[in-house]
């Protein structure tokens, strides 16, 4: 794998921290910074919260109104030319929706990732040959390419500090034979090589545990170490990518997490589920 690809999301998040602290070290609102700069306030608001890019002249601006000193000044600048930077999945924008490419970001700058999927492996785990398989059900064109994609996303297993990442599957992704049985064989291996990795945790819901919670669908909950909010990634009914930052919403989707792998198949309990069903696909 290429693990030398760029996330520019790591430094738009700094980007956006630094604003706000130096805001709050001055002691203005939102609002007299806009009133100040001639901006409206949803201007402010969206340079904070990371959605709108600044320009150089407006950074040195609002810099100047912040009263930072030239030294700091060259720093954040530098950071700021850095954050548009275009990112690893640029070569894929056709092929990337906005809300895909904010959680390709998002993902590539995770500390801590607690993954959801009831009837399919999550992307983030899939062999190519299973990828493939599940792609082409949806699509006809750029096949290849979404799968090297996908196979790009999990590069930030390798990546100098990987994140922790937790993920809790339905019993039903591991019978379904996506594929056939030769893929799905692959694939549940593939399961088990990552399952010895420190930082990768793979748990199984099995039939048995009844309804619970994780029928409203999957989700994604991503978690930061640099100070700034969570983030809650999952579909809406009509398939669209949504993406809440909330502390509500992403607390309960944290809530669901939690009750979701207390039921469970955890560690050994896990690996033997998957070796009987490999078994049972090579017999």
């Amino acid at each position: 794998m290429n693990t030398t690809f760029v996330n520019p999301s790591n430094d738009q998040r700094k980007l956006k921290l630094v604003l706000r602290h130096k805001r709050d070290e001055t002691g203005l609102l939102q609002r007299e910074v806009a009133e100040a700069m001639d901006w409206s306030p949803s201007k402010v608001v969206r340079i904070e919260n990371g959605t709108v890019r600044i320009s150089t002249n407006d950074l040195k601006a609002l810099l100047n109104l912040y009263r930072v000193g030239p030294a700091e000044v060259e720093e954040i600048i530098a950071l700021a030319k850095a954050s548009r930077r275009p990112p690893w999945w640029s070569e894929f924008a056709d092929l990337v929706s906005p809300e895909f490419g904010q959680q390709l970001g998002f993902e590539s700058s995770a500390s801590r990732l607690f993954n959801f999927y009831s009837t399919v492996v999550p992307g983030l785990l899939q062999t190519p040959e299973y990828a493939q398989a599940i792609i082409s059900n949806f699509v006809k064109d750029d096949i290849a390419r979404l799968v090297n994609l996908r196979m790009r996303r999990q590069e930030i297993f390798v990546r100098p500090e990987p994140p922790q990442a937790h993920f809790i599957m339905g019993e039903a992704a591991l019978h379904i034979q996506v594929g056939g049985p030769q893929i799905l064989r692959a694939q549940l291996e593939r399961l088990l090589d990552l399952m010895k990795q420190s930082q990768i945790t793979i748990e199984i819901i099995p039939f048995t545990a009844g309804a619970h919670s994780g029928m409203i669908g999957p989700f994604e909950v991503l978690g930061f170490d640099d100070g700034d909010g969570d983030v809650a990634v999952f579909e809406s009914p009509t398939g669209l990518t949504l993406i809440r930052e909330e502390v509500g919403i992403v607390s309960k989707y944290r809530q669901t997490f939690e009750a979701l792998s207390g039921i469970s198949a955890k560690g050994d309990d896990a690996v033997a589920r998957i070796n009987k069903l490999i078994k049972g696909l090579t017999d």
